[in-house]
């Protein structure tokens, strides 16, 4: 618990700190605080993932100047969708079907997002979405082939 709380709060710090301009979803960039909750549903299971949204959910309605609740909202309901889909038709080892997961994960703070500000750029949620899975593919390299995930789901060597 106190590891996710550092984590949120070096993720939220580098959204809307020096580097928020470039890292913010609003001008286009990864959703860092999207990923980072789709990787712990995905691989560490529906409880890190609803512990992990709320943290930083909180975090960053505190920090930002939308309205209250609204990360916190656009989180949870990622987690609850990315649960669902991996445990109702995913396989949690399949690469493709854990990045739709994070594709569709990304709508939820999204849409969200644009519904409290009533603005919606469909060009900059494109590149958000594309460059979440992107991120996404690197990270699903790195903990699935690179910690052996694969060999705990399929019993089997790499």
């Amino acid at each position: 618990m106190i590891g996710q709380f550092i984590f949120a709060v070096f993720l939220v710090s580098s959204m809307i700190g020096p580097l928020g301009h470039y890292l913010y979803r609003g001008v286009g960039g990864p959703d860092l605080l999207v990923i980072a909750t789709w990787g712990l549903a995905w691989f560490g299971g529906q409880s890190n993932g609803f512990r992990f949204a709320l943290i930083a959910g909180i975090l960053m309605d505190l920090l930002s100047f939308s309205i209250f609740g609204t990360w916190t909202a656009g989180l949870l309901a990622e987690v609850v969708l990315v649960d669902w889909l991996r445990g109702r038709f995913f396989a949690a080892s399949s690469l493709v079907l854990a990045l739709l997961a994070l594709a569709l994960g990304s709508l939820p703070v999204i849409v969200l997002n644009a519904l409290v500000s009533n603005n919606l750029v469909v060009a900059n949620s494109a590149i958000t979405i594309l460059s979440n899975v992107l991120i996404g593919l690197a990270i699903y390299y790195i903990v699935a082939v690179r910690l052996r995930l694969f060999q705990q789901w399929t019993g089997t060597r790499l």
